[in-house]
């Protein structure tokens, strides 16, 4: 045997050795991706404090219109999507209409004409809903009110007071004026 052909013979060994023992490892399974909200301030803003407190209600309006307010516990009427109390707006910002309370006439109890009838206040200011109501004609520049259902002449009728109170007149019989 020739000194060449031992080497070469172990050569080949060598290489498929080398072959079997050089296969690669998987690759490691990658790492998980974990999501982080970052939240970077800017600025600091104040907290607005809470809405105040009302319960619902709706109003009726010296110009025939309902007007979805909120009554505080105290009484006040709140107004507007941050329910501010009316009385903080005025005399800025007040209701549509003109109402009777501080006309010399309602004070004084005077009487009131539609269509040459005269009608005279009867019992105590109520509140009443747009819905019940139609405008029926005017005193003095403000509204007059019947029900909804009524026809002329009129037994009743309603003058808008302040917002969605109203006082009754009734009818004076065998008085018309002329």
């Amino acid at each position: 045997m020739s000194t060449t052909r031992i080497i070469s013979i172990l050569a080949g060994t060598v290489v498929a050795a080398g072959a079997l023992a050089c296969t690669p490892e998987p690759p490691p399974p990658p790492e998980p991706i974990v999501q982080v909200d970052t939240v970077v301030v800017t600025r600091e803003v104040e907290v607005p404090p809470p809405l105040p407190e009302g319960r619902p209600a709706t109003i009726c309006l010296a110009s025939g219109q309902a007007v979805d307010i909120r009554i505080s516990p105290q009484g006040d009427t709140l107004v507007g999507p941050n329910r501010v109390a009316l009385s903080e707006l005025r005399p800025v910002m007040g209701f549509t209409g003109t109402y009777a309370e501080g006309k010399a006439w309602f004070v004084a109890d005077e009487v009131v004409t539609l269509d040459d009838r005269e009608y005279q206040k009867f019992g105590t200011p109520m509140s009443k809903a747009c819905s019940e109501l139609k405008i029926v004609g005017e005193h003095m520049g403000v509204n007059l009110f019947a029900d909804v259902s009524a026809t002329a002449p009129f037994d009743l009728v309603y003058v808008p007071v302040t917002p969605g109170v109203f006082q009754p007149y009734q009818a004076q019989v065998g008085r018309v004026r002329g």
